[in-house]
Parts: structure tokens; sequence; C-alpha cells
């Protein structure tokens, strides 16, 4: 199985992570004062990130408008794929793929939308504030 290259690690760590060993080798936990945790795996020719945002109880009740956000995210973002999982509690799960080897400027870039998706745009998305924690 694929492994999370040192490069990796320390450009997370440059700016700003935090990296905490995962009890699966081919995992890390990043996390970040700002854009919160984040988890990193070794995955195909590269790495799998996800991002989980906890929601309100309200979500079931207004299960179509969630579902409607969760649709308008997907329709803009970047990289990121928005998925709602769970019953009875929800959770937004945000999946990206990093694929080929480490290169500064692209994982710098990837990194940068990444960021922005499962940041930037879910707290500022206005449907997306009536269910967010």
């Amino acid at each position: 199985m694929a492994e999370i290259s040192k490069d990796f690690i320390t450009h997370f760590e440059f700016l700003g992570y935090e990296i905490e060993p995962h009890e699966d080798e081919n995992t890390v936990i990043a996390r970040h004062q700002r854009y919160g945790t984040t988890v990193v795996r070794a995955y195909l020719d590269g790495l799998l990130f996800q991002q989980y945002f906890r929601l309100k109880e309200n979500v079931m009740g207004n299960r179509l408008a969630f579902l409607e956000a969760v649709n308008n995210l997907n329709s803009k973002a970047y990289i990121v794929t928005y998925v709602s999982v769970g019953e009875p509690k929800v959770t937004l799960r945000m999946d990206a793929i990093y694929f080929g080897p480490y290169d500064k400027q692209r994982f710098g870039v990837f990194l940068e939308a990444f960021n922005f998706d499962t940041y930037d745009r879910v707290v500022e998305h206005e449907a997306m504030k009536n269910f967010i924690e």
C-alpha cells in the first residue's frame, strides 16, 4: 500500500498544520487552527482528503433544503465533493483526491482550493449557515 511522503507532511507543517499519526500507518490527521481537522490517507497514486462538518439537529426536519444546499455546494466546488452521510445524525463529509507524487506548486494550489471548498465556501454559504454547528 502507498504511504504519505514526508514532503507532504513538511508542507502541511510549514502552513501551520499539526500532524498526528493515525492507527492506520497510511493515514494522518492534519489539524489547523482555522481550517479544522482533515483526515489524509494514501490512496491510489496520491492522497484522499476528508473533512467533516457536524450539523444541527434541524437537518432531518429540513432535509430537502439541506440536500439542495449540498447540491448547490457541489455545483460550485473547485475540487471537493460534498456528501450527506449518516442517519439519524447527519454529517457533511467533504472529499478530494490529490493524484500523483508531491510537487510543491501543484500541492500548494490543491491545498488552497481544498481549504476554500471545505471552509470558506461552506461557512459563507447562506443556506448552509442554517445547518452547520
